[in-house]
């Protein structure tokens, strides 16, 4: 059996992926991670699905690989992948990576054909999916292409007008039907991320509830709460502003440190005079994921009393 968390972003992964790394050795009598897939974050089966959105990100973008490295790579995971599996005593094996949903986002002969991989090897499969509500979610995918390393420039207004580009990342119904579809409804997992719908109010142990492990929860080294909270629209002005001047052979190095200012704790003051983004692109985004979200909670969450947004 595996049990594979497939994301999505901005959803509690890196926390989950922080408590598996931590508890790798206190988890072994329940559950095994695979180094072939990567401990923590198993970010591998991503990287060997070969869509063009996994090429894009580890050899383009990241560039963790060659052109020629991907392809070795490529070929040869799915034996490492068997071969780590048949040395090991365990029945029951855990991986844990966001990238899972969005680079095999809506590709479903890749799908299938992972799953026909990952039975052979487990022969179980349950897919454990984490979704954020799609506002919330928008708000922070956005100020981390500000803030993060791309350095983005565009405004929030023309991110929302362009919000349909990201589908794969925020199209839950029609990402997860695929995930269905392959492995059955009966297979997947699916839970709203919000701190009233986890067990306890603790992502750990409602994750932990998923692996059918939550009368463990004692024993196991929880991780600290995430502390990445994102700056206020004021201050991701600011930084989007400097952010044009990344590029210039004079300003460059000046403006990547005052990038740094701004976003360190010494600045957070700005944050109590910076009100929300606007509440019109809220509705904007609900127009675009309204009837995916309908769907979603038919299909997948009919008996979950929290839902994805949709409009009233």
């Amino acid at each position: 059996m595996l049990y594979l968390h497939i994301g999505v972003g901005k959803a509690g992964s890196t926390t989950i992926q922080n408590f598996l790394y931590f508890n790798f050795s206190s988890l072994l009598p329940y559950v095994e991670q695979l180094e072939s897939f990567g401990i923590g974050d198993a970010w591998r089966i991503a990287a060997a699905s070969q869509t063009e959105l996994s090429y894009n990100y580890w050899v383009k973008k990241s560039k963790k690989f060659t052109p020629e490295e991907y392809e070795k790579f490529a070929n040869e995971f799915w034996d490492s992948v068997a071969a780590e599996v048949r040395q090991s005593d365990s029945n029951h094996f855990i991986a844990s990576s966001e990238h899972i949903f969005s680079q095999y986002g809506f590709d479903a002969d890749k799908i299938m054909l992972l799953r026909e991989h990952l039975l052979s090897i487990f022969g179980e499969v349950r897919i454990i999916f984490y979704c954020r509500p799609q506002i919330s979610w928008a708000k922070s995918f956005y100020s981390q292409i500000i803030k993060g390393p791309t350095s983005g420039i565009i405004t929030y207004d023309q991110f929302v007008d362009e919000f349909s580009v990201h589908s794969y990342h925020w199209n839950y119904y029609k990402g997860l039907s695929l995930w269905a579809d392959a492995f059955g409804d009966e297979n997947i997992v699916a839970r709203v991320f919000h701190q009233d719908n986890f067990m306890n109010g603790n992502l750990i142990h409602d994750f932990l509830s998923a692996l059918e492990l939550d009368g463990l929860v004692l024993g196991f080294e929880m991780p600290l709460a995430d502390s990445n909270i994102s700056p206020k629209p004021k201050r991701l002005e600011l930084v989007r502003k400097i952010n044009k001047f990344r590029l210039s052979p004079l300003l460059g190095q000046a403006s990547r440190i005052a990038k740094r200012v701004i976003l360190s704790d010494l600045m957070k003051w700005i944050d109590n005079w910076s009100g929300s983004f606007s509440k019109h692109r809220d509705a904007d985004i609900l127009k675009h994921i309204d009837a995916g979200n309908r769907a979603f909670n038919d299909r997948f969450l009919s008996g979950s009393e929290m839902k994805l947004p949709v409009i009233k």
